[in-house]
């Protein structure tokens, strides 16, 4: 069989191309060609209006979550400046006690190396700290200290790190009264002056 495009095909036919058989008919129709469209999408639900807008924060609720870093920022900060403040206090209190623990053994030489720069220079000596300790009510039967509520550091770039403290002296048989003033030098506190005062 051939083709003659110039010959017309009955009505509702497709035309034969090199023996291809002709579609099936359905109850006796062909079905209605199918053309290149827009895709076909389900129905939209239809709102009154506008479209929804997004949500927006309350401004109280950005309020809230600011100062609610805020205020974890500013426990954190004095939860680090007590833990500091803590770490000075310590140290500078165990530099007063090895110094009554020095003048309780009677021992110059390890009394003077608990001095400042700033003592030293003043004309702290060793024969100094020597004379100190043959005071022996202020040393003989020293237990501990105790710092009262007098403790302040003043920092500067002309004199460094001083701090000023006082206290309670314990003895075996009775009690005393301390005050000190220290400096911090490569990390560790000095002692520049102390008084001390047994009851």
């Amino acid at each position: 069989m051939s083709y003659d495009p110039n010959q017309q095909q009955p009505y509702g036919q497709q035309p034969q191309y090199g023996g291809q058989q002709p579609p099936p008919q359905y109850g006796g129709q062909q079905p209605p060609p199918q053309y290149g469209g827009p895709p076909q999408y389900p129905p939209q639900p239809q709102y009154g209006g506008y479209p929804p807008q997004p949500k927006r924060r309350s401004p109280l609720k950005i309020i809230l979550i600011i100062a609610g870093v805020l205020l974890v920022l500013c426990v954190a900060g004095f939860v680090g400046i007590f833990v500091w403040g803590k770490g000075e206090i310590d140290g500078a209190k165990a530099s007063v006690d090895k110094m009554m623990q020095a003048g309780k053994n009677n021992d110059p030489a390890a009394g003077f190396a608990l001095f400042s720069q700033i003592a030293i220079d003043q004309g702290t000596t060793q024969e100094d700290v020597a004379a100190f300790f043959d005071n022996r009510q202020l040393f003989d039967g020293y237990e501990s200290i105790e710092l009262g509520n007098n403790f302040s550091v003043n920092a500067s770039s002309d004199t460094g790190t001083i701090a000023s403290m006082s206290g309670n002296v314990n003895y075996a048989g009775g009690s005393g009264t301390f005050t000190a003033t220290l400096s911090k030098e490569n990390g560790t506190w000095k002692i520049v002056r102390i008084d001390i005062n047994r009851n």
